[in-house]
């Protein structure tokens, strides 16, 4: 239900994928068909809208202007849509976290959410924090739950809690093999303060915490993990010092955040998941 003409749609679109490539094929158009209508468009504005370059396009600030007042449009087109139809939540929205804030954070949320409405389509991915931030600021993930995402101009962070990392053990006597993630952050630097606990004299790189965790378990060893991880897995804290504090955060771009239903999605899972 779109009563938009087809050249704002199309200006519209290049504004979202900040590149005329990336939105043609999205249209399933030409990119020189879309060039030629952006250009209609600025003609018939007497304005540029757009900035060019090698690295794609950016809005001016009339054409921020006119985003604005399409994106308002499409706002309150979803919002009677919403109003009319149901009371649901429905569409199709992506999701995508990083893998071991999934373990903690999704099951809360997804399966209450995709029981209770049944129009709602979620599609769920897995990938490491800064792969999330940059396909949400491309448009390609409508939502994302990840680790220290920072500050962006074209997102809204709403921080759930602090993860914290700190040596665990199953055992009270472990032994004095110590596992670790080598792609944790600030890793350097926390295994230069670890060699120098008396307890740990050799360290094994493991690229899953899962497993790194399950190695704790099974053969009574350390291991250097996210607190909520370990501890839903009932693992100790033997080390009462934290090597890593992160902030866990709910991602998305500005745009969706006057789209009703999106906006009654996030509201839900924030208070589901915040810690």
């Amino acid at each position: 239900m779109d009563f938009l003409k087809k050249e704002l749609d199309y200006f519209f679109s290049a504004a979202l994928e900040k590149s005329l490539t990336k939105a043609a094929d999205k249209l399933d158009v030409g990119q020189p068909h879309l060039s030629k209508v952006i250009s209609k468009l600025e003609k018939e504005y007497e304005e540029k809208l757009f900035y060019r370059s090698k690295q794609g396009v950016k809005l001016t600030p009339e054409g921020s202007l006119l985003f604005e007042k399409i994106q308002k449009i499409k706002n309150a087109l979803l919002d009677n849509d919403y109003d009319e139809l149901s009371e649901d939540f429905r569409g199709n929205y992506s999701i995508s976290l990083h893998p071991v804030i999934a373990h903690y954070t999704l099951p809360k949320f997804l399966g209450d959410i995709l029981s209770n409405n049944p129009k709602l389509d979620l599609k769920i991915s897995f990938r490491p924090s800064r792969e999330v931030v940059r396909k949400i600021v491309e448009g390609e993930v409508d939502l994302g739950i990840v680790i220290n995402p920072g500050s962006h101009p074209d997102l809204v962070i709403k921080k759930i809690a602090k993860e914290r990392c700190y040596i665990f053990t199953k055992s009270k006597k472990p032994s004095d093999v110590l596992f670790y993630n080598p792609e944790m952050i600030h890793i350097i630097s926390n295994l230069k303060k670890i060699k120098k606990l008396s307890h740990v004299k050799k360290m094994v790189p493991i690229s899953n915490y899962h497993l790194i965790a399950q190695l704790v378990t099974d053969h009574n060893g350390l291991g250097l993990l996210p607190e909520y991880l370990a501890k839903d897995l009932g693992l100790d804290i033997f080390y009462q010092k934290s090597f890593l504090e992160a902030d866990v955060a709910l991602i998305y771009r500005y745009e969706l955040q006057n789209n009703k239903t999106f906006k009654a999605l996030t509201s839900e899972i924030l208070e589901k998941v915040k810690i």
